[in-house]
């Protein structure tokens, strides 16, 4: 976790955190559709406070799985999420992000190529502290198993 000090033309100086995180091995989901908590992406946040979320997934598998995410949020938080994808079948989703309710309602962004490079940016509002998590799994069930691979990385930075 980094610390990076706004000083915005004041005296006093308040301190606005960054909580960055890197995928450091490949996580793996092979036949199921069912929407797991990802080993690396979850984060504790503070209430009433507005982070900003930039992250950069790379994701592999075989186009017939598929890849679908979502995120869960603490209590009574509402922000707004883009997702944009480089795959062949391009694709670009813009969405509410609000207490239990998936992005994209579980459909997900599809890999229609063995890889894709998936763009997640937004931000998150909270009126109570708790816990942001990033799920996935595959779209449709495969014996291929789908990757997001070492490197991928997940940005929140206080605003």
């Amino acid at each position: 976790m980094k610390q990076i000090a706004n000083f915005g033309g004041s005296s006093t100086s308040t301190a606005k955190e960054t909580i960055s995180k890197v995928k450091t091995t490949r996580e793996t989901v092979t036949s199921s559709t069912t929407l797991q908590d990802d080993e690396d992406f979850t984060f504790e946040l503070k209430a009433n406070t507005t982070y900003s979320i930039n992250s950069n997934l790379f994701v592999s598998g075989s186009s017939a799985c598929g890849f679908k995410w979502l995120f869960t949020v603490p209590s009574g938080a509402n922000g707004r999420i883009n997702a944009t994808s480089n795959s062949s079948n391009y694709v670009s989703i813009d969405t509410d992000i609000a207490t239990g309710f998936s992005p994209i309602d579980g459909v997900g962004l599809t890999t229609t190529a063995a890889n894709g490079n998936y763009r997640l940016l937004g931000f998150i509002t909270t009126t109570n502290a708790g816990t942001l998590t990033f799920q996935w799994a595959q779209k449709q069930s495969s014996a291929t198993a789908a990757y997001i691979e070492r490197g991928s990385t997940m940005i929140l930075t206080e605003v």
